[in-house]
């Protein structure tokens, strides 16, 4: 049997058939289940990786740099910043380096030996636990739009 996710992908599917939504409808949904993402992201980032720190901290601009947690961000537009219908989640750009690595763990070079530092995968953890949340956010905010209609 598949998973909401998968039935919900089908569903989607064939919704195209019948309604043709423009894509300010695509983007309520998918900003809808991006916002899901962005909460649900927000939090694993607090669960994972939080250390408190006294003070703040600033870069070599003088800018105040928040928490990881605290960089998660969304646009309604797509990677290329074109309003098609697509939304997307992810860091700023002062802490997305740093997520990637956290990710995805790093190499480095220590007294002479090769260290590696094994990544935690939450980002690609965190979109498997939330699928079902995006979805449902999807789900509900595309049957108000079709209600409306």
């Amino acid at each position: 049997m598949a998973d909401f996710y998968d039935q919900l992908n089908d569903w989607a599917e064939s919704l195209d058939d019948l309604v043709d939504l423009s894509a300010d409808e695509r983007a309520q949904i998918t900003k809808a289940g991006a916002e899901a993402y962005q909460d649900g992201l927000t939090q694993i980032t607090k669960e994972k990786h939080f250390q408190a720190k006294e003070g703040t901290i600033k870069n070599s601009k003088g800018e105040v740099i928040g928490h990881l947690a605290d960089s998660v961000i969304l646009s309604n537009k797509n990677i290329d910043n074109i309003k098609n219908g697509d939304s997307t989640v992810g860091f700023n750009k002062q802490h997305a380096r740093i997520a990637r690595l956290l990710n995805n763990g790093w190499r480095y070079e220590s007294k002479g030996k090769i260290m590696t530092r094994v990544g935690d995968s939450f980002i690609t953890n965190s979109r498997e636990q939330l699928n079902d949340q995006i979805a449902e956010a999807e789900m509900a905010k595309a049957k108000e739009i079709l209600d409306n209609k």
